[in-house]
């Protein structure tokens, strides 16, 4: 049965999948929350919640359920403290359960040659959800005080009491209860992976979603992937009372439209988005450009391969829901041939000047300014024996190397949709005569002999080049910034960390030994980057 969800007076959505919200920091999330409990009277579970399990009190059930109704109410719309209600719901559920148990008592006492069955309580079905979850664990309810205990044969251990549970233990407790409490229909669960594993927040909510078939769940996260684990619509909170619901590319891969999607999020309080390459913590792209993109409104968002940059650029400029951020694409060259940079270039991404990220920041100019700001002696002849050692380093296997890659990659480029051309038709001969004409491979690559030796005149040029700056752009910059922080007697991560620690510096107030470092470094590199500060807004 359907169950329809309005988050705004004008924004209705039928169905009964749950519905995912995605916010940035300060986006309005947990106003949102409260926003949809006056507005639509719907029940929220809050982010913010006491999980302090201690003794359940003795009540008897209506007394018990009162009390625990009028904490669920108290923090239902408070988002201002922590929920309190756990000890009072756990009330409920244990005088209930009790009751049960007296009443199937006195039943089996009558000896009427009935077969009873004992009810299943709220409380056997906390039990019974929470031990799904952390298989080999038993919770016992037996008492007033909840107890857990290992009961795997590879790990014995006697009962330990709640208040040594851990977090992610405790907040399925709390989260078991409440929802096995909740009033059917709409519920609000703000930040629902708080506390969780992700792949246990990922199959907790399919357990509770299964379990309360009468409940259709709204989350409220800034968790990306916990988002895209959900089945169901997914929306972009842009403020307390204001969201956009969007529609999942399906010729995306997941992964670039989870970066969208965080793009999407961050613009609501970012006017700038930068798309760079880099997804391991070994990359410094990410880091160095967020340290130049300093300004409070912009985000840099990493999202792996050059193509996957400029997917990720199209697509955020491209889609309509996406507002108020302008976009920025930064890739490096790489191995990547000239005609195929132009071509990125034409759509509006920034070209690296060198062949990396390292290459860039292994720039004379830039290299000088670290090693004055070192006290580094001897920095033209320093900087003379690190290009003198490229040269010296990249002959034989090496050399053949980046020529090889190079020539690859062209080849890559110009076989890409070669075959895109050809049509069907009603004629099996003509589409296949279709096919043949269109992957024509001597048109893409009519003399590979010479496409080889083109790069390899390229790379030649490049090393026996007066300008330094034509070795960092065809040679690997990774192990060129090796050879130079050799020469000038400092680790790499010392040599990247001066940098960033420069960068990020506030314009007033900063360390006093970083600024003229500061002061020198911004203009030397502002010609290879995009500006720095954001566009004045018209």
């Amino acid at each position: 049965m359907a169950i329809p969800i309005k988050l705004s007076p004008t924004l209705e959505i039928d169905g009964i999948e749950p519905i995912t919200l995605i916010g940035a920091n300060g986006a309005g999330k947990t106003r949102l929350g409260a926003y949809l409990v006056s507005a639509f009277g719907y029940d929220r579970v809050s982010a913010q919640r006491a999980l302090n399990i201690s003794h359940m009190g003795v009540q008897p059930v209506e007394q018990a359920k009162q009390h625990s109704e009028e904490q669920i109410s108290q923090f239902r719309k408070d988002t201002s403290s922590p929920a309190q209600d756990l000890i009072a719901i756990l009330s409920e559920l244990k005088a209930y359960d009790v009751q049960s148990a007296s009443e199937f008592r006195d039943r089996a006492y009558e000896n009427d040659g009935t077969i009873h069955i004992p009810e299943v309580t709220k409380l056997q079905t906390l039990k019974r959800l929470w031990e799904m979850m952390f298989p080999g664990r038993e919770l016992n309810f037996s008492g007033f005080s909840p107890m857990a205990r290992w009961n795997d044969p590879r790990r014995l251990s006697g009962f330990y009491s709640a208040h040594a549970m851990s977090d992610g233990e405790r907040s399925a407790v709390y989260h078991i209860a409440r929802l096995l409490r909740a009033n059917p229909g709409p519920v609000v669960i703000d930040e629902p992976e708080t506390h969780f594993h992700p792949m246990l927040a990922r199959r907790f909510w399919d357990v509770i979603e299964a379990n309360r078939p009468d409940c259709r769940f709204i989350y409220i996260t800034h968790d990306l992937s916990f988002g895209l684990s959900r089945r169901g619509k997914i929306g972009i909170v842009r403020g307390p009372q204001e969201v956009e619901i969007i529609e999942e590319k399906s010729d995306l891969p997941p992964e670039l439209f989870e970066s969208i999607l965080g793009a999407a999020s961050l613009s609501v309080v970012a006017e700038r988005i930068v798309f760079c390459e880099g997804k391991t913590d070994r990359s410094i792209d990410a880091p160095v450009y967020g340290a130049w993109f300093r300004a409070p409104k912009t985000a840099v968002v990493s999202v792996g391969s050059c193509e996957t940059v400029r997917r990720a650029f199209q697509t955020f400029k491209d889609t309509a829901i996406i507002k108020n951020a302008h976009p920025i694409a930064m890739v490096e060259r790489d191995y990547w041939p000239n005609s195929y940079l132009q071509s990125l270039k034409q759509e509006g991404i920034h070209i690296l000047p060198a062949h990396e990220m390292e290459g860039l920041i292994a720039f004379r100019e830039i290299a000088e300014i670290v090693a004055d700001h070192l006290a580094i002696n001897n920095f033209d002849y320093r900087y003379g024996q690190f290009i003198a050692k490229i040269r010296n380093k990249y002959v034989g296997i090496l050399l053949n190397k980046v020529a090889l890659e190079r020539a690859k990659r062209d080849v890559d480029v110009r076989l890409l949709g070669l075959a895109n051309a050809a049509h069907p038709n009603p004629s099996r001969d003509i589409t296949r005569s279709n096919f043949i004409a269109a992957a024509n491979i001597a048109s893409a690559i009519p003399d590979a002999g010479a496409l080889y030796d083109e790069h390899e005149g390229i790379v030649d040029a490049a090393l026996g080049s007066e300008d330094y700056k034509e070795i960092l752009k065809i040679l690997p910059g990774k192990e060129n910034l090796g050879i130079l922080v050799q020469e000038l007697g400092v680790t790499k991560e010392r040599y990247i960390e001066i940098i960033l620690e420069a960068l990020t510096q506030p314009d007033i107030g900063g360390l006093a030994t970083l600024e003229p470092l500061r002061a020198r470094l911004i203009p030397a590199l502002a010609p290879h980057l995009p500006p720095r500060e954001c566009p004045v807004s018209d």
